[in-house]
């Protein structure tokens, strides 16, 4: 049964050729009996060139379209800046955890995120800068220190 399957194979192979020859021939006759011996525009680099910025613009279109749509449906509330709460700077530590600096109506906070639980690390004033709290706050801790050591 196999040697039978690829005789059949092999005389397909053969024949392939000359049925494709024998259809384009055929389609070539037709088209000039009906008189559609001119290329079609598609054909031409032009209407190749036509055809491909006509998709393009319309997968612009698309996405222009579908980006307002997701903009418009799901905006964030507050994404227009006048949000009572901001998220200044996340920087990722290790893992899952990571410092957050937020602000909250004037005043700067810096979070501390893990994976059960937000910590308040510390909170800056408006007029104080981060060098400032960060002096203010090695002060408080070595003062303790030193009434310690006397």
């Amino acid at each position: 049964m196999s040697r039978r399957l690829l005789h059949a194979f092999i005389a397909a192979a053969t024949l392939l050729p000359a049925l494709t020859a024998a259809a384009t021939e055929s389609a070539e006759t037709a088209k000039k009996e009906i008189g559609l011996g001119l290329p079609p525009v598609a054909d031409s680099l032009t209407g190749d060139l036509l055809r491909m910025l006509w998709g393009l613009s319309i997968v612009i279109a698309l996405l222009l379209a579908v980006s307002w749509l997701v903009r418009r449906k799901f905006a964030l509330p507050g994404a227009g800046g006048t949000s009572a709460i901001t998220v200044v700077e996340m920087r990722p530590l290790t893992g899952r955890k990571a410092l957050a600096l937020v602000e909250v109506e004037g005043r700067r906070v810096l979070l501390g995120i893990a994976e059960q639980q937000i910590t308040s690390l510390a909170t800056f004033e408006p007029a104080t800068s981060f060098a400032e709290t960060l002096r203010s706050r090695e002060a408080e801790l070595t003062q303790p220190a030193e009434e310690e050591a006397q």
